[in-house]
């Protein structure tokens, strides 16, 4: 073997160990990247909002957004109000106040959802009853494009306390099982007798 073989062989085996240390380290790098990826949290789901002015913050004598359903006087009361929500970095300063005197069909409040949501729906809020009352609830309220309702889901029902004085409840529910056909969605509260409601921190989101 000639000195000029000689060291190119041993060219070739320090070029090959180079190679082989890259190749060793590319892999380890790799590997270390894999792990951390599966290691992130998986990116939070978007979640869209479908109701205008829950907190009842913004109106004048009634909550922007909020109409009457049958017989019952809505109002913003900015002296009976829910405590704002944990973590929430408003200050809660109104509620809907929802008046009802004991007609036979009843009444409340609505809000039609826009956009209208599909999938599963989550509902939060608060709500508070007093007085003679029966069949008091949040419910979503659908109808197809032609208006026509095609469903009645319940969110939560209240009773008003014995003595006639009520107390700030929180609610939660999800809907799971909206109808391809409910192109319209509305939010009701609801009852019938005599009495209040309030209701206070409503939200109404789909994607969760």
């Amino acid at each position: 073997m000639t000195i000029l073989t000689a060291f190119a062989s041993r060219s070739s085996i320090a070029v090959a160990r180079s190679l082989h240390r890259c190749l060793n380290a590319t892999s380890l790098a790799l590997i270390a990247a894999a792990a951390l990826a599966c290691l992130a949290p998986a990116p939070a789901v978007a979640q869209e909002s479908h109701l205008a002015n829950g907190d009842m913050e913004a109106g004048g004598d009634i909550p922007d957004g909020w109409r009457a359903r049958g017989e019952a006087k809505l109002s913003r009361d900015t002296e009976i109000f829910a405590p704002a929500p944990k973590g929430a970095s408003a200050v809660s300063n109104a509620s809907l106040r929802i008046e009802l005197s004991g007609g036979n069909s009843g009444g409340g409040a609505m809000q039609k959802l826009d956009p209208a949501p599909t999938g599963a729906v989550h509902i939060t809020g608060t709500a508070r009853v007093e007085g003679s009352l029966e069949r008091v609830q949040v419910a979503l309220q659908h109808f197809d494009t032609e208006w026509k309702q095609a469903g009645w889901k319940v969110v939560a029902s209240f009773t008003p306390a014995a003595d006639g004085k009520g107390e700030w409840k929180d609610f939660s529910a999800t809907i799971k099982d909206l109808p391809a056909n409910a192109t319209n969605v509305v939010l009701v509260v609801t009852g019938k007798g005599t009495g209040k409601i309030w209701i206070d921190n409503l939200v109404v989101e789909s994607g969760k």
